[in-house]
């Protein structure tokens, strides 16, 4: 309850223990200053989380993604009918060996034919993933993030490793450097190499 005016049963501001509720003399400068301050301060702060949630929400999903390299080997079955075996690469977004095992399997074993092995599983340190529809080639590119030691007076170069998608080199690095357009940290690009990933199995959030 807000009163507009000076109370006659209770003479200073603060909690009635009559009604339990909150008297505020909006007569008294000082209070008024105060709930414009608090007014102020709560409609800032949901202007800010307005602002920064769908950003974090955006790169959260690759920020806490652990990713798996996958290799595998099947018998495909070709255009003359023969089977033939083949050994694929993928990129499997899991939290645990166990995870990428079973995604990798319950993915693929549809469209194999015969005998389905996965050969190795590994670790990959992936920061970020820039994906063209357009291409099918993914390079790995490795990005070094330039800041200043401000105690030595002398710059230190940290490396970050991504994932570009392009139908060559070229394109590959055009996504990426479109992918990076905003960073405010300065960098450089150290290396692009073309990897043997057929596909990128990535966590549906809905």
């Amino acid at each position: 309850m807000v009163s507009t005016g000076s109370t006659t049963d209770i003479k200073s501001n603060g909690f009635s223990p009559f009604r339990g509720e909150i008297i505020i003399d909006l007569t008294n400068k000082k209070n008024l200053r105060g709930l414009y301050f608090i007014t102020f301060y709560f409609l800032s702060l949901q202007t800010l989380l307005y602002i920064c949630i769908p950003f974090i929400t955006r790169k959260n999903r690759n920020i806490m993604s652990s990713w798996f390299q996958c290799k595998v080997k099947y018998d495909r079955n070709g255009e003359d009918g023969n089977f033939t075996s083949v050994n694929e690469v993928y990129l499997v977004d899991a939290m645990s060996f166990t995870e990428a095992e079973k995604r990798i399997t319950e993915e693929l074993k549809p469209f194999v034919s015969g005998e389905f092995n996965i050969t190795d599983i590994k670790r990959k340190r992936i920061a970020e993933l820039f994906e063209n529809n357009e291409g099918d080639i993914w390079y790995l590119c490795k990005v070094m993030f330039i800041t200043l030691d401000e105690e030595k007076g002398v710059e230190k170069r940290t490396a970050s490793f991504m994932l570009s998608q392009g139908e060559n080199l070229k394109e590959a690095l055009d996504v990426l450097i479109n992918g990076m357009k905003g960073t405010l940290a300065q960098y450089e690009i150290a290396s692009i190499t073309e990897t043997p990933i057929m596909d990128v199995l990535k966590l549906q959030v809905d």
